[in-house]
């Protein structure tokens, strides 16, 4: 593989190859890592879908985020249980270390709650008690099977994972309960915890108070945070919040104890239900279920006299429902980029197929929420495969001379398009200054191209480009930064790749490739930028002011990559 620049930042995109995993689509982000669907190549054609989780590439070089990777790797792969996320493989390629891991069909537990939106604040739709207990019996069972896990001699590592939310627990279409990320687990002899002494790790809402106050923690930890999501899946709201989510507010509320009962926000809430809340969420840990385990017996003898037997076909029933649009969404683009990475590598020739694979993520509005990229959007192939069917000299020379007439015309063609482009003024949502990005043609001005193949009508000449936050952000097409408030962009011709860049002061850029056949409407959530190595209750420094688009100076041919992130994050 021929790569134009150093692949030791962990900057990847869609076409790159990890070892035997070709990346397809990013998924899911979050503080530490990118979550993406990759083929898994294998002998005589064997191939399948595998999630491949990368350091984020603005960590790849901090030891510390490293050491919580191989330790994360070292834990998970130790479980081996039905409700746990597989990992199959470590590896390390140019510098960027990956796990490959099981890939669930599927959402995270947070989205389940939230299925009509990926905006932060947005609120919950609780399940059905029982259906809400079931899951978190699963989760539980997942759970228990981590803190039991042994080392070499026999010793109980004393795992805790530590990041027990709605978000780190999957829910797969088929009914099937995954629990997933041990990227801040403790275990004995973890070499993380050397240099984090004292540090809070995990999400202020799920944590419990020895956990708040950076106190040793045990497995009861986690069960106090499986309490918390049971109460915020069968009440629709969170135990402890506070307006804009203060951290230092929430942590706040937990070391005293005081939230309401789930039967304040829900009348009809079952009493045994809410007894068995209550306990797993009790302020001391000797007060709590001992064990995950003993947690999860509590609640499946609850479901069994509450009513009929609870199944994972019930649970899927659900998610169907509430997500399944997102899920098959997934799927469709999924077998898009395995199809055309499939063509790419049986044609003579063939690049990688990287400039066309959009990173875009379904949205709640019908379009589609931009999942956050870094680095350059087009990159040199990364391999030739020879056709079978070129067996002689002659051949191939007559195929040089044919491919290279093909691209006589299209060179000429293309100037001959640019030229009557350039003739009918630029677009008006493009600035003044700077080069056009704009290369698509205008089907209200230039009649469609004649084809010998049926093709489906011509979308529309503009994409507009929703944004939250919606004031404040602003686009860059290609090298041109657009004026403020423009939020319509020139649609690429058919075949051609744009790199969109959404920005806006305190969240992280998003990077966004635009096609021919992208959506009319794009919906982009920006993410609020987190401090590095900031510690909850900790004063955040004040943002360095960015400059405005006339004092930025010209982009540079290879941009640093922009940590970023994505709403609900089922993997980090």
């Amino acid at each position: 593989m021929n790569y134009p620049r150093s692949r030791g930042s962990g900057d990847i995109a869609p076409g790159d190859r990890l070892g035997r995993y070709e990346i397809l689509i990013a998924v899911a982000q979050g503080g530490m890592a990118r979550v993406w669907a990759a083929k898994q190549h294998g002998q005589r054609g064997f191939s399948k879908v595998v999630a491949i989780k990368t350091i984020l590439p603005h960590l790849a070089q901090d030891e510390t985020f490293e050491r919580m990777f191989l330790d994360e790797a070292r834990v998970a792969a130790g479980v081996h249980h039905p409700n746990v996320c597989e990992i199959f493989d470590l590896g390390e390629e140019e510098g960027v270390l990956y796990l490959a891991m099981e890939w669930v069909e599927g959402e995270s537990l947070a989205r389940l709650l939230k299925p009509g939106t990926g905006v932060e604040g947005a609120l919950p739709r609780r399940l059905e008690p029982r259906i809400a207990a079931k899951i978190i019996a699963e989760a539980s069972g997942g759970l228990h099977a981590a803190h039991e896990l042994v080392d070499d001699d026999g010793q109980r590592l004393e795992v805790v994972h530590r990041d027990i939310s709605p978000q780190n627990v999957l829910v797969a279409i088929n009914g099937a309960v995954k629990v997933t990320d041990f990227g801040v687990a403790k275990a004995l002899g973890m070499t993380s915890e050397i240099t984090s002494a004292g540090q809070i790790k995990g999400k202020a809402p799920y944590m419990s108070p020895e956990q708040a106050a950076g106190q040793p923690v045990d497995r009861r930890s986690d069960v106090f945070a499986l309490g918390t999501c049971l109460y915020e899946a069968s009440t629709g709201k969170r135990p402890f919040t506070a307006p804009g989510g203060n951290q230092v507010q929430i942590i706040r509320q937990i070391l005293s104890g005081q939230f309401e009962r789930p039967s304040a926000h829900v009348p009809d809430y079952p009493p045994e239900l809410e007894a068995i809340v209550l306990r797993a969420m009790a302020m001391s840990p000797d007060d709590r279920y001992a064990t995950a385990d003993e947690l999860k017996t509590a609640l499946e003898a609850w479901i069994v006299r509450a009513g009929a037997v609870v199944t994972q076909t019930h649970i899927g029933a659900e998610v169907q429902e509430r997500v399944g649009h997102l899920v098959s969404e997934r799927q469709e683009r999924i077998k898009h980029f395995v199809r055309q990475s499939q063509a790419a590598a049986d044609a003579p020739n063939s690049g990688s197929g990287r400039e066309s694979m959009a990173v875009i993520e379904p949205g709640s509005s019908g379009g589609f929420t931009g999942i956050p990229a870094s680095g350059p959007t087009t990159h040199a192939a990364h391999s030739h495969v020879t056709s079978p069917t070129q067996t002689s000299p002659m051949r191939t020379a007559l195929l040089g001379v044919a491919v290279g007439l093909g691209a006589f015309v299209l060179i000429g063609g293309a100037v001959i398009g640019a030229w009557l482009a350039l003739s009918k003024g630029d677009p008006p949502a493009l600035a003044a200054t700077g080069p056009s990005a704009a290369t698509g043609p205008s089907a209200a001005t230039e009649p469609p191209a004649p084809s010998a193949v049926p093709t489906a009508a011509a979308p529309s000449d503009y994409i507009t480009v929703r944004t939250v936050p919606v004031s404040g952000v602003q686009l860059q097409l290609g090298d041109v930064w657009l004026k403020s408030g423009v939020n319509q962009v020139p649609r690429p011709g058919p075949g051609t790749t744009q790199r969109l860049v959404a920005r806006a002061e305190g969240y992280e850029d998003l990077i966004l490739n635009l096609e021919y056949e992208t959506p009319a409407n794009v919906d982009l959530v920006l993410t609020a930028r987190a401090p590095t190595g900031s510690v909850a209750g900790a004063p955040r420094p004040s943002p360095t002011p960015r400059p405005g688009p006339s004092q930025r100076p010209a982009p540079a041919p290879k941009p640093a990559p922009k940590p970023v992130d994505i709403p609900d994050n089922p993997f980090d």
